[in-house]
């Protein structure tokens, strides 16, 4: 008996690979979501530590570009009695104060508990799926996980 193509389970291989290829994608999304957040809650981190609010970024911008205007106006005039007028000045980060400290410590709160939700997607992707080669993976992880402990 031959198989009409357009039954179910025609190219069934197609729709796994999809499948599969979705799934990883999601978790590569995740990732890198994870992966911006954690690195935006190290610099509030540092920020909260010296008790500075963060510089927007126009004015990081304007402190690069004053950066190499002075470099430049030192390369060509060194003297600081005359080149005094043209030399400019970089934006400094405000101080908090301790409310400010506070509200900056419940948003990293927060972005916190985000990080964990988007570090535990990947993982929750790969469990949740039923092809069987991604479940045989996850089994391999788990094994390797339960060794280590």
């Amino acid at each position: 008996m031959e198989k009409n193509k357009r039954d179910i389970g025609h190219n069934s291989n197609l729709l796994i690979e999809d499948a599969f290829k979705d799934t990883l994608k999601d978790a590569y999304r995740s990732s890198v979501k994870a992966s911006d957040a954690a690195l935006n809650l190290w610099l509030k981190l540092s920020n909260l530590f010296k008790r500075e609010a963060a510089l927007t970024k126009e004015q990081e911008n304007w402190n690069f570009n004053v950066d190499r205007h002075n470099e430049f106006i030192m390369k060509h005039d060194p003297n600081p009695a005359t080149n005094k007028k043209d030399l400019r000045k970089k934006y400094k980060p405000k101080k908090l104060n301790q409310d400010e400290a506070y509200e900056l410590y419940k948003e990293m709160d927060r972005e916190f508990n985000e990080v964990f939700d988007l570090s535990g997607d990947a993982a929750a992707y790969f469990r949740g799926s039923e092809d069987p080669r991604i479940l045989e993976l996850v089994k391999e992880v788990d094994n390797e996980k339960d060794k280590d402990i």
